[in-house]
């Protein structure tokens, strides 16, 4: 048995038995707020209720009204509330499109030029138009979920998405039209990453397994594309691989809006609002075009994300476009080739997820993971330079490919739970998703940037990119603990 008291002189007795709670009101004075049906107008918060414990969820929903609207409020624990798994289950499903819709244009490259009759250099307009949509939603995150919340946002998202695909399917007529359709793209995806990374680094349990099957769900999807288009281009027809995000992004639309749909803008303003008052002072009033009044780790994860994600994207777009150019592969076995990298980065987030609790925190296991990582495209780089058509050949980049795929693919979802882990609740949501969109920016200039450099030094340079890349963004990993002071327990 508790007793508490209220904060207009009631008190309450609380007795458990099993899974119920039994409340015995005390005092007189209180009865007439069960004849209230709503707070009065212009509350902050008025008042709370707890409700819905039975044996299909043995957790507790919390209603709250906040702004003269309910909030209900739950735990991220999957195995007590089954909307969490729901939430869990929409996500992975739209990192499946997530993943194709990175390694697509990658694999349609060689198809894509001879169709227009364009160069490839011509072709990567679409990155900067991806990163265009990736600079919206960075903008624009913050400002739409206060006003759609995370149930509107990716509703929209969804949406937006199975549309655009729709038209690429569809075989735009002009390169300008195909280009642009990644503009909208870029914005959903936008939405879609820094929400997934939001709510699976605000698990309650098994946050780095999930965290790794999320990021894994990416990577096989990634994997599994360039055999995926290469097949549907020499028996049906090119165009025909945008149906399959299409379904993808029409199933998450249906999953969004059971998933969130207590993901109201009300309930984000509160959430925010909350972390406001318990942060220190000095931390508030935060937006994401004030960026001067963000903390040293937004600045720091957005630039890592910018440079590991661009390597991870320039490095799966452009392989197949050097193993065929400058190595002289054939296209089909090439396509394999191209899969192990993305093979890896799947295995390493699926796989490493476990290994990570050796360590002592998700930095550490990152530095460790960062090097090896270098280590496998240094070696890339040497065999690189052997002269060869055989087999073994290709077997040996495959394994130099396929183990810096095992080692880099941890390294998103860690920095993504370190930044959770260090960052106030009223930045998590703004300040991730304004560092995840502006890294994602990485993903579209720095790819630009690895066929710029290969269109005019040519493709025989590319191994030397790829190692010089992957040690950008484990120099600045390393910086973190000299600028992020008060957290060593996660540094």
């Amino acid at each position: 048995m508790r007793k508490n008291s209220n904060l207009d002189g009631t008190s309450r007795e609380s007795f458990q038995v099993d899974d119920f709670e039994l409340n015995v009101i005390d005092n007189a004075a209180a009865l007439p707020l069960l004849e209230e049906s709503s707070p009065e107008s212009g509350s902050h918060v008025d008042t709370e209720e707890t409700f819905e414990l039975d044996d299909a969820s043995q957790g507790v929903f919390t209603k709250i009204w906040y702004q003269d609207e309910e909030v209900v409020m739950y735990p991220a624990n999957y195995e007590k509330v089954p909307v969490v798994r729901v939430q869990i289950a929409a996500m992975l499903l739209l990192f499946v499109m997530f993943g194709i819709t990175d390694e697509v244009n990658g694999s349609l490259l060689p198809t894509i030029t001879e169709y227009y009759n364009v160069t490839e250099l011509q072709v990567s307009v679409v990155y900067f138009l991806q990163l265009i949509g990736y600079m919206l939603a960075s903008g624009l995150n913050d400002i739409l979920h206060r006003k759609w919340g995370s149930q509107g946002v990716m509703t929209a998202s969804c949406i937006t998405a199975s549309l655009t695909y729709a038209v690429l399917a569809l075989k735009p007529f002009s390169l300008y039209l195909y280009a642009l359709c990644f503009l909208p793209l870029g914005l959903c995806i936008g939405f879609m990453d820094s929400t997934g990374n939001f709510y699976f680094g605000n698990l309650e349990i098994r946050k780095n397994e999930l965290m790794g099957l999320l990021h894994g769900m990416y990577g096989l999807a990634a994997g599994v594309t360039p055999p995926l288009v290469t097949t549907l281009d020499y028996y049906f027809d090119w165009s025909y691989v945008f149906w399959i995000p299409c379904f993808f992004a029409v199933a998450g639309l249906v999953l969004c809006r059971v998933a969130f749909r207590y993901e109201t803008p009300v309930k984000y303003r509160y959430v925010c609002d909350a972390g406001s008052d318990s942060s220190s002072e000095g931390e508030t009033d935060y937006k994401w075009y004030n960026l001067s009044r963000f903390p040293p780790m937004i600045y720091l994860y957005a630039l890592f994300l910018f440079l590991y994600l661009g390597t991870e994207i320039g490095v799966g777009t452009w392989l197949f476009t050097y193993l065929l150019k400058y190595q002289q592969g054939e296209r089909f076995l090439m396509s394999f080739v191209t899969s192990a990298f993305w093979s890896g980065i799947t295995v390493g987030r699926l796989g490493l997820g476990f290994v990570t609790k050796k360590f002592k925190n998700e930095y550490w296991s990152s530095v460790w993971y960062g090097w090896t990582c270098s280590l496998f495209f240094s070696l890339f780089l040497l065999i690189s330079m052997i002269n060869s058509n055989s087999n073994f050949y290709y077997f040996m980049l495959s394994v130099m490919i396929f183990g810096a795929g095992v080692f880099m693919g941890p390294l998103f979802p860690n920095a993504s739970v370190v930044a959770i882990q260090i960052l106030p609740k009223n930045l998590q949501v703004s300040g991730i998703g304004t560092a995840t969109a502006l890294g994602g920016c990485g993903a579209a200039a720095i790819t630009y940037g690895f066929g710029y450099f290969c269109k005019v030094f040519g493709f025989k340079y590319f191994p030397a990119l790829c190692f010089f890349a992957a040690l950008s963004f484990n120099v600045l990993w390393m910086l973190y603990p000299k600028f992020i002071k008060g957290h060593r327990e996660y540094l």
